[in-house]
């Protein structure tokens, strides 16, 4: 079964396979035990308590979802909008 891409959706790539800046915010959340809601973009998410083997719990995740993310990146810019910078083509 072929994914949706960003040529045939008009989406970003990330958007087109399946994740969105919601479910960015949620995933965090989730490994942080706070509610979506309480993240604001620009919070550094490590001084929030993420750690880096939850980031690359993540990365797993996304990889297999078809989303292109890299660790090294995710690590170096550890807020909702450097990810979503990252993670949106």
């Amino acid at each position: 079964m072929m994914r949706p891409s960003a040529r045939t959706t008009g989406l970003p790539a990330s958007e087109a396979a399946g994740l969105t800046r919601d479910e960015v915010r949620l995933a965090v959340a989730g490994c942080l035990g706070l509610a979506a809601d309480d993240l604001n973009a620009d919070d550094n998410l490590v001084v929030l308590g993420l750690s880096s083997l939850e980031v690359m719990q993540l990365v797993n995740r996304w990889k297999r979802q078809g989303i292109r993310a890299d660790f090294r990146v995710l690590a170096a810019r550890p807020t909702l909008s450097g990810w979503w910078e990252h993670l949106s083509p």
